[in-house]
């Protein structure tokens, strides 16, 4: 039944939320061209030619090409792994390392709700970005400190994010309802509690990790986080800027693009999802109550 409802929800998307459909959509595109692009175009991201620096977009080169004869359309499709790869894994670090502490300052209360919230206090005061960029420079440029990086300031998102929905759901009498059913607190936790608590933080997922790409473009901006010659896209914009004066305006225009195709693509799912949760509030209401039975 569930195999046989889930095309049918995604062939109903657009109906219920264009913007959930086209913000798929666009995602999904940027995932297949990074899969599809070696099998499809016979450029790669790192092949020179000295016979075509610096062309222009054409035919033969959609793009154009570098300064070192690579063409930028593969570079711009290669640079999707990043995009795609590091907020992923960054988001996928954060709820691994944020949700167990998330779940028992809510259940637990006391001193680790205390100590939850004067964390996220002294943390708020610094402008995420910039303890980004201090942490990274910190352990030293590179992109697994960048991951790291980001999914410890996402675990802080998550952890605060699972704490208010488990103090919510306490407060709303779902958690002693469960506990009279005679589940027990793993039960409770596992069945219960962290299925409810994802699903009610969902629509973050997306901004999430277009926070993530954008701070990621802004340290490869910044030359720190990739290699030196990496097709990340906001190394690309900075190997780009300067030859923007000399008239080669492709070279930073189109990552630019991309970057802002992706995060625009990810703010319009988080718009979807979160359309989507609130026009069902009787379902929500009804899966939290059927939880406990």
């Amino acid at each position: 039944m569930t195999g046989r409802r889930i095309p049918a929800l995604v062939l109903g998307l657009p109906r219920r939320s264009p913007a959930a459909a086209i913000g798929l959509l666009i995602v999904l595109g940027f995932v297949v061209a990074a899969l599809a692009r070696p099998l499809v175009w016979p450029f790669g991201p790192g092949a020179a030619d000295a016979s075509s620096e610096l062309i222009g977009p054409s035919l033969r080169h959609p793009l154009g090409t570098d300064e070192t004869g690579r063409d930028m359309l593969a570079r711009v499709i290669d640079g999707a792994r990043y995009a795609i790869a590091v907020p992923l894994a960054a988001l996928v670090l954060g709820i691994a390392l944020g949700t167990p502490f998330g779940l028992l300052a809510g259940l637990a209360g006391g001193l680790a709700d205390r100590l939850l919230r004067r964390l996220a206090q002294a943390i708020g005061f610094i402008p995420p970005l910039l303890l980004a960029l201090a942490l990274v420079a910190a352990m030293g440029p590179s992109l697994r400190h960048v991951v790291l990086a980001l999914g410890v300031l996402e675990a802080m998102f998550f952890a605060r994010a699972m704490r208010d929905q488990v103090r919510a759901m306490h407060d709303s009498g779902f958690i002693e309802a469960a506990v009279a059913m005679g589940n027990r607190r793993r039960r409770l936790i596992l069945v219960h509690l962290l299925p409810n608590t994802l699903a009610g933080i969902a629509s973050e997922m997306p901004r999430r990790a277009a926070w993530a790409l954008a701070t990621l473009a802004v340290m490869g901006f910044a030359g720190i986080g990739t290699a030196a010659g990496a097709s990340e896209w906001g190394a690309m914009v900075r190997e780009g800027t300067n030859a923007m004066f000399t008239g080669q305006w492709w070279l930073a225009l189109f990552p630019g693009l991309a970057l802002l195709l992706l995060g625009f693509g990810l703010q319009l799912l988080a718009a979807g999802i979160a359309d989507l949760t609130l026009r069902s509030p009787a379902s929500r209401a009804g899966d939290l109550a059927g939880a406990t039975r």
